[in-house]
């Protein structure tokens, strides 16, 4: 857009940003005389004397600048890659699902470099011109927002400014080991968490995992136990069920409370068992065999539950979720107000000594 536009709406949200009078009024008459849109379509000029900043602006400019500057000196960690992509020319190693795959399952290598040299330019058409891989392009899946990391933050770090270690390699004992834990995930799905501690298959997956030369899971003196099978690695992941106890509570949201339960997908039912499934999967086909879900909601109860739920929830669901019922106090008398514990805030929240003012828009 041009900066003429931009600017315009900027003007335009500054003016009717908090008057209520003024949104009521952009409906009824239209949004070109709020803008400055003549009836031709062009932005009309502006009075000079309106890009004269105000007080709060030259404040907020300043503020930002500042936050912006302090975030341009943070030194970029590494981006450490575990090689895979150059040690093996026919790119077996890496993420290629959604692209054409011979009847072996091996990446077309120009689709990949095709894919790479998008990620590489930035450039909208370079992704619109990345080949997809369904046999029948009305089943194909698009590729999954590539260019979200192109993306800038405009509030904290940048996401460049961050980085991860570097995945196991490809022919790793490490990424053996992880992959004998994914294929026990799959064999243990259907098996009650509250059941792990006596479930003679899980006896045998604790077993195997601990046997393995480099498997980087949790363990307890040197071992993988049905308490730390399946956890992380950070703090605090291995006090108490596996279960968050988040998931297993209702919750409240304003007026209209909801169920910590979920539907889900019915077990002993196996799914991409069969090559050709698999293989028109990873060139990007949807899924042509139904799914069956279980008619009777419940809350998370074990491997199954728990992949559907991360199959299908929004993007920020569990944090937001687990806000809400840290946050909201407890009320009998309420019925929507679910699982609510009314958590303390943080002790340097300003408000806690306040007389007059609770947090809302602000610490709230």
């Amino acid at each position: 857009m041009s900066n003429s536009t931009t600017q315009s709406r900027r003007q335009f949200i500054g003016r009717v940003g908090g008057a209520t009078a003024a949104t009521i009024a952009a409906g009824a008459i239209g949004l070109e005389p709020l803008l400055g849109i003549s009836n031709s379509g062009k932005v009309a000029a502006q009075d000079d004397s309106s890009l004269v900043p105000s007080p709060r602006a030259t404040q907020a400019y300043a503020l930002r600048e500042q936050a912006a500057s302090t975030e341009r000196d943070l030194p970029e960690p590494p981006q450490t890659p575990n090689t895979d992509e150059t040690v093996y020319p026919n790119k077996i190693g890496s993420y290629s699902k959604g692209l054409p795959h011979n009847n072996l399952g091996e990446v077309s290598v120009p689709a990949f470099n095709a894919l790479v040299n998008a990620m590489n330019t930035g450039v909208p058409a370079d992704f619109e011109a990345i080949p997809l891989g369904a046999p029948n392009p009305a089943q194909q899946r698009k590729l999954v927002n590539p260019q979200s990391g192109l993306a800038f933050d405009m509030e904290g770090a940048d996401s460049h400014h961050l980085a991860i270690p570097a995945a196991p390699a490809f022919n790793s004992a490490w990424q053996a080991g992880e992959m004998a834990e994914n294929y026990w995930m799959a064999l243990l799905r259907d098996i009650s968490f509250t059941d792990y501690a006596t479930h003679p298959l899980v006896a045998e997956a604790t077993a195997d995992l601990s046997a393995m030369s480099d498997f980087r899971g949790p363990k307890v003196g040197g071992l993988v136990t049905p308490g730390t099978l399946f956890r992380g690695l950070t703090a605090g992941d291995l006090i108490g069920p596996y279960m968050s106890q988040f998931l297993l509570r209702d919750i409240p949201f304003g007026a209209q409370g909801y169920t910590g339960r979920m539907y889900t997908l019915l077990s002993g039912i196996d799914y991409m068992t069969r090559y050709d499934e698999w293989l028109d999967i990873q060139r990007g086909s949807q899924p042509v065999l139904p799914q069956y879900f279980d008619p009777t909601p419940h809350y998370i109860r074990n491997g199954r539950d728990l992949s559907q739920w991360v199959h299908v929830d929004v993007l920020f669901q569990a944090y937001f979720q687990a806000m809400l019922i840290l946050g909201t106090p407890p009320n009998p008398s309420d019925p929507l107000s679910g699982g609510g514990i009314g958590a303390p805030v943080d002790a340097g929240n300003p408000y806690l000594s306040s007389l007059t003012q609770d947090g809302f828009g602000t610490f709230g």
